[in-house]
């Protein structure tokens, strides 16, 4: 009879750990993991580049002194300041949640550490510390690998952002700009042409301060500033537009970066550490409960003697 009670106890966790410690000495589902950790990273550095891009982009435009743009490119270089800040924090939950996952995963011998304990296991006296143990350290590894995987899963069925969006949005933006500036600089080196031409008719091999003072008053020249200006305005316009929409795409991904990486990882690790303490209550109580009382001093006693016999 005892036989089987031992036997119907200790197949089922042997036949667990077994089966966790081969998933996780495999690394099928770690490097799932990882790659989905790795690939969530990569999108969130690519857009943070391209925001750095659109910064200098911005700044180079309001330090240009073009009326039209007067200071709404301070106003869109705060918005791209703020949009770097939430994306780089998102990136940075995505980084230490990666960091965690290797650290867990380096070692073969942790990996292996769960076998340890169930040899243990089958000694009577150790038994419970010992499946304990077990749990603990499979929650741990491949825990944390089959939670990340399955955040994944979670993310993929649910068509979760995870920066997707904001890197497209991004890139096209980029190339619009690019393709803006193309034309105002073509715009603007054919007013240098004709500043050059006139200077030329003139007699002269370069353009004069005078000349150019000279150009600006006129209508020729007056014309062909408005003309880069206006090009500038519309390469300031194509990031104005792109701004207004980043900040609506930058806290939607927040918001989904803070959920899958902050709150479902704080809550796996509560659940953890509650599973750990009710395992390991009763120990906890019996220590208690054994700790020797404290001695009686003799005031104490003294008090006590003179309570019972007034």
């Amino acid at each position: 009879m005892k036989l089987l009670t031992f036997i119907t106890r200790q197949v089922p966790i042997t036949i667990l750990t077994l089966l966790l410690v081969f998933v996780s000495l495999n690394g099928q589902i770690h490097n799932l993991a990882l790659a989905f950790l790795s690939s969530s990273t990569q999108t969130i550095l690519g857009s943070l580049g391209i925001i750095t891009e659109l910064k200098s982009a911005a700044a180079s435009l309001g330090s240009s002194h073009l009326p039209l743009l007067g200071g709404a490119a301070g106003n869109l270089t705060t918005d791209l300041n703020k949009a770097f800040d939430y994306v780089s924090f998102a990136g940075l939950l995505v980084v230490i949640q990666t960091l965690i996952l290797k650290l867990f995963s380096a070692s073969v011998w942790f990996k292996l550490l769960p076998l340890v304990f169930l040899a243990g296991s089958f000694v009577t006296r150790l038994r419970s510390f010992c499946v304990k143990m077990v749990l603990v350290l499979l929650l741990v590894n491949p825990g944390l690998s089959l939670f990340v995987y399955g955040t994944s899963v979670i993310s993929a069925k649910m068509h979760f952002d995870l920066g997707g969006t904001l890197h497209e949005h991004l890139m096209q933006t980029r190339t619009d700009f690019q393709q803006k500036e193309q034309a105002r600089k073509q715009a603007e080196d054919a007013r240098n042409q004709q500043q050059l031409e006139q200077a030329e008719a003139k007699g002269k091999d370069h353009i004069s301060l005078l000349r150019k003072v000279e150009d600006a008053v006129s209508d020729a020249g007056a014309a062909a500033a408005l003309e880069v200006e206006k090009a500038a305005g519309i390469s300031f316009d194509v990031l104005k537009a792109s701004g207004a929409k980043l900040t609506s795409i930058v806290l939607n991904l927040l918001a989904v970066i803070i959920i899958i990486f902050l709150v479902l990882p704080f809550a796996y690790v509560y659940l953890l550490s509650l599973f750990v303490k009710r395992l390991f209550y009763k120990e906890i109580t019996i220590a208690a409960a054994t700790k020797p009382a404290p001695e009686a001093t003799p005031a104490s006693t003294n008090e006590t003697n003179e309570k019972q016999h007034p």
